[in-house]
């Protein structure tokens, strides 16, 4: 009794392990596709933003405002991070599906 049940053991580990060892195949794989993909421009910082803005703009989206990351960091006396912009978007048609209902308000 003692052999099988050190078998079924010994089964059920090996399984855990090539289990783990595919999984972690599998995500090495399939990570690099859901990530955020760069992309260097051929333009400038400032004409780089200007051109994402403009394109979304031309593509139905608002674009409410743009936070100068390295202002206000800097304003604040923390010291220069370098060009950072983050470019603050909305479709108004989903975004009033979203937030029409309680249910999608988090």
């Amino acid at each position: 009794m003692d052999d099988n049940r050190t078998k079924t053991v010994i089964t059920a580990l090996r399984g855990f392990v090539l289990g783990v060892i595919v999984m972690m195949f599998v995500m090495k794989m399939a990570a690099p596709g859901m990530m955020i993909h760069e992309v260097k421009s051929p333009c400038d910082f400032n004409t780089t933003v200007e051109t994402v803005i403009s394109n979304a703009e031309s593509e139905g989206w608002i674009v409410p405002k743009v936070y100068d990351f390295r202002k206000s960091i800097m304003d604040a006396g923390s010291g220069n991070v370098g060009r950072i912009k983050i470019i603050e978007m909305c479709q108004p048609e989903y975004a009033s599906g979203l937030l029409g209902a309680d249910d999608t308000k988090f």
